[in-house]
């Protein structure tokens, strides 16, 4: 849909699309699934339509997350607790000044009016890996290396039996 009283370009990444798709750890790999974004090592960090790492803002919950130091994201958010990631690179309002790059927006999960969670397992180790043909041909192998992450979300709604009835007003995440 053509937002016709809108100048902005920017994307949003919902909360399908980062269950579906390919992710790392952090939100800000869920921005280079927008156009325009990509993650550049030279530039900083996530380079918006050409513009360096620290020339971008990062929002969590409409809190400003930006590290003052060097102007890349502050602030560490797991992709299990993301709803949606919004990236605007131009045409942006005003709350959202003082970047030259671009704005990534992220929106955290909040609780509904039923009890739900999730459970999760983030493997990584050296066993899964391929071989390297040419690390094997000069004897080096391929290293050890194992993490292994778990965690979980639980949301729903806040009620207090007897004194506070939450459902519809408060909810916990």
């Amino acid at each position: 849909q053509i937002d016709v009283k809108s100048s902005a370009t920017s994307a949003a990444i919902t909360g399908e699309d980062i269950a579906m798709l390919p992710k790392g750890r952090d939100f800000t790999t869920i921005a280079t699934m927008a156009p325009g974004v990509t993650q550049e090592g030279f530039a900083g960090g996530l380079s918006i339509d050409g513009a360096s790492g620290s020339e971008n803002r990062y929002v969590i919950d409409g809190v400003d997350t930006t590290d003052a130091f060097d102007g890349t994201s502050g602030q560490n958010l797991i992709t299990e607790f993301v709803e949606e990631v919004q990236v605007k690179s131009a045409g942006y309002p005003a709350e959202f000044g003082g970047s030259v790059g671009g704005v990534i927006n992220a929106v955290t999960k909040s609780g509904t009016n039923t009890l739900h969670g999730t459970a999760y397992d983030f493997l990584r180790n050296s066993k899964l890996d391929a071989n390297n043909f040419f690390a094997n041909r000069a004897g080096r192998g391929k290293g050890s290396f194992k993490r292994n992450q778990w965690g979980g979300t639980v949301g729903g709604p806040i009620y207090i039996p007897g004194l506070y009835d939450g459902k519809d007003k408060s909810f916990f995440f």
